[in-house]
């Protein structure tokens, strides 16, 4: 297969980390505010806008792609350039989906949304009768999807990282730490407080504090809400490298979904590619989730993790991981033997390898 080599050239330092920083707020503003008014302005330059030119053809001519992999878009225009490039080249295609773009299992009293969900339907069943391989995240959606379109959907998720130094992290004796790291949108927000609220009810627990890590954006009020408990603190967006070390630096790491029906919907055959992580650092995992979605029954397959299906259940399990370090640390050795058996390092790549170099 052909490919090219591209080098990042060097940029000045206060310019670039403006840009990124001007780039995180439109970015920050569109995922607040995902209205459908937006996403079809976005669709009518795509649908006006002269991208089938010269340029592209002549892409396409000198590169003479084999295969072209594409994620499973919410959006039109994405399904038409596909749709393009492959009867230009005749490339084979290869699809993949982490989160649920075509069911009808969805709530919202939006008439725009329906008409937008109807119109996407369209588009990725076209995209995924030219495909020749598809890939989806976990064994629900594949059940499902094989369904609606009749044709196979394989599993290719997330593999073991390769956690060096495990246990040569030094956990603080003296403090029970819970850590939360990713974003807060989607009802996430009002998960997390239910369990602030049940940690600050607590008087006969060793010392704790909830660590909140997110690059989401806070309004005034959820900011006021959140730093308004006794044992938690928001502590904003850190690097990449940097939550992997606070990660397994934690006694507990928590996975929470929205419990709202709309969210549960919407996330109920995704899968939290954090929980790999948490599992490969050897972390106890206390959830909180709907019990049809997806990650709520991976970790019950895995039984590595305290599972909490409702508001109710977050002080009768919560309480004992504080207070017992041996359950906690049954629950991390559980987490890390399930995913180095069934998700060792190169298990995602070695499939993706074999499904691409014969297709």
């Amino acid at each position: 297969m052909a490919g090219k080599e591209v080098l990042l050239t060097e940029m000045d330092n206060t310019k670039e980390e403006k840009n990124i920083e001007n780039n995180k707020k439109v970015y920050s503003f569109f995922r607040k505010f995902k209205l459908t008014i937006f996403l079809w302005i976005r669709e009518l330059i795509w649908l006006f806008g002269n991208w089938k030119n010269e340029r592209i053809n002549n892409y396409l001519e000198d590169f003479k792609p084999e295969i072209v992999f594409m994620p499973i878009y919410d959006c039109f225009y994405m399904h038409r350039i596909l749709q393009y490039v492959k009867k230009k080249s005749g490339a084979k295609v290869v699809l993949w989906t982490g989160d649920d773009m075509y069911s009808l299992k969805q709530f919202s009293l939006s008439p725009l949304f329906w008409i937008n969900r109807l119109i996407l339907r369209k588009y990725i069943k076209q995209s995924v009768k030219i495909s020749s391989i598809r890939y989806c995240i976990t064994p629900e959606q594949s059940e499902e999807y094989q369904k609606y379109f009749s044709v196979d959907f394989k599993i290719l998720g997330k593999e073991m990282k390769q956690a060096k130094d495990i246990d040569d992290i030094t956990k603080n004796k003296s403090l029970v730490s819970l850590v939360y790291t990713g974003n807060i949108d989607r009802g996430r927000f009002k998960s997390l407080i239910k369990i602030c609220e049940v940690l600050d009810s607590y008087h006969d627990i060793p010392e704790s504090c909830f660590y909140i890590y997110s690059g989401s954006s806070l309004s005034k009020q959820m900011n006021k809400k959140i730093n308004g408990f006794r044992h938690t603190k928001f502590m904003g967006e850190v690097s990449s490298l940097e939550v992997f070390a606070i990660q397994k630096a934690a006694d507990i790491v928590v996975h929470v979904e929205s419990l709202d029906i709309k969210e549960r919907l919407r996330t109920r055959l995704s899968l939290s590619t954090k929980i790999i992580d948490y599992m490969s650092n050897k972390c106890c995992i206390f959830a909180l989730g709907w019990e049809e979605a997806s990650s709520i029954k991976f970790l019950e397959r895995s039984n590595s993790a305290v599972i909490c299906n409702g508001y109710e259940e977050i002080d009768k399990n919560l309480k004992p991981l504080l207070m017992n370090k041996d359950l906690r640390e049954r629950y991390a050795y559980k987490a890390y033997q399930f995913v180095k058996m069934n998700f060792p390092p190169g298990y995602c790549r070695n499939i993706l390898k074999h499904d691409l170099n014969n297709i």
